[in-house]
């Protein structure tokens, strides 16, 4: 799984381990349409501890890890936070 922000790969990795950079409860995919995201929430059945679909978001919950390491797999530092609107 990737997060892309402007059109690049901000940071990549298991949802475990981009949940435990970005810490809170779930990840959250805003997709473009309810079909896309239904599409999306097959596709991810058995990852993580549940899902949810909610109209066109599709929530992961994953098990906590330990903050271990705050480097991409592309070797980028990255801080965890939030891409700004």
């Amino acid at each position: 799984m990737a997060i892309i922000v402007g059109g690049k790969i901000a940071t990549k990795g298991s949802p475990a381990r981009l949940k435990a950079a970005l810490g809170g409860e779930s990840i959250n995919l805003l997709l473009d349409s309810r079909e896309t995201a239904e599409k999306a929430f097959e596709a991810l059945k058995g990852t993580g501890d549940r899902q949810q679909l909610d109209r066109d978001v599709v929530r992961l919950y994953m098990p906590v890890l330990p903050r271990q390491s705050r480097r991409s797999s592309t070797g980028s530092s990255w801080e965890g936070s939030r891409p700004s609107p």
